[in-house]
């Protein structure tokens, strides 16, 4: 029998709500310990930034002055009541220190916690991802660079950005295009909890649309999901097609926007990518088959 909460989230007191959040948090690893006086929490921290960035907070010294100014929530978050806060300093020191091994386990552990709860089932995933531009002067129009779009160039700000575009839709039908030096963060999401799967961050040239069979595979390996994660009986569910000749099925998927991804043997069978004909963001929905 499914227990029915008394309580929705949004009616919890803000420290229940976020006590709640955190509770299931796995620790970071603890670095070697250096002499001195004792350390900040490194869990602590890394809360205190989740919170920085859930409550819109613009900078590391918002962040301080919520934490002086409201020490219930510090407690919440694992700093002991009646010690200081953490330095801007500090929290800066926290973030160029923390690896992002430890961050990528922090994430994985939680998603794994979510697959066995149920909470994601992997029945319909959907790949997206968005720009992140580099701080380079090339990104200025208003500042003066020589090539400023030739993609062969290594930037000397940025070795490892690379020449990416942007494609708006102001108005219906209108088509506005953009350059940039950076990066593109690829993410897998399973579409009936809204919940990312797996994340990949790679150079602004590398195509999306060649992300997916990657990203599945990677997700596999490294969430450790069974064969049959993603696979459902309503599998063909979503693009099913209707009994009739080739012609007919290729006409289906023509008007249909549908075009088949071959997935290597390893992940499974072919699987229809779905293409969303709404302006502005297009999604790729994907229906595995066979996983």
């Amino acid at each position: 029998m499914k227990n029915v909460p008394l309580f929705k989230a949004e009616d919890l007191p803000p420290r229940a709500r976020y006590e709640k959040l955190f509770e299931n948090m796995p620790p970071l690893p603890d670095p070697p310990r250096a002499t001195g006086r004792p350390p900040f929490s490194r869990d602590a921290i890394l809360r205190a930034l989740i919170y920085k960035n859930l409550r819109g907070l613009p900078s590391l010294t918002d962040l301080v002055f919520e934490l002086e100014n409201n020490p219930v929530m510090a407690e919440v978050l694992g700093f002991r009541p009646g010690r200081p806060a953490p330095s801007k300093e500090r929290l800066s020191q926290f973030l160029r220190t923390l690896s992002h091994a430890d961050l990528q386990a922090v994430r994985l552990t939680l998603v794994r916690r979510l697959i066995q709860e149920g909470v994601i089932t992997g029945k319909h995933l959907a790949l997206d991802s968005c720009s992140i531009k580099a701080n380079v002067k090339e990104n200025n129009l208003k500042a003066s660079a020589q090539n400023r779009f030739d993609k062969t160039r290594q930037l000397p700000g940025d070795p490892d950005a690379r020449l990416g575009v942007l494609i708006h839709y102001p108005q219906a039908f209108q088509t506005k295009i953009a350059w940039f030096w950076g990066y593109r963060n690829h993410v897998l999401n399973d579409v009936v909890s809204e919940l990312p799967l797996y994340e990949k961050t790679l150079p602004a040239n590398h195509d999306e649309k060649k992300q997916a069979v990657p990203l599945l595979r990677e997700a596999q390996e490294y969430l450790s999901l069974s064969a049959n994660f993603l696979h459902h009986q309503e599998r063909n569910r979503l693009l099913s097609r209707p009994s009739g000749n080739a012609q007919k099925g290729k006409d289906d998927r023509k008007r249909e926007n549908v075009y088949p991804i071959r997935l290597p043997s390893s992940l499974g069978e072919e699987i229809p990518r779905a293409i969303s004909p709404l302006p502005g963001r297009p999604s790729k929905v994907l229906q595995p088959k066979g996983l």
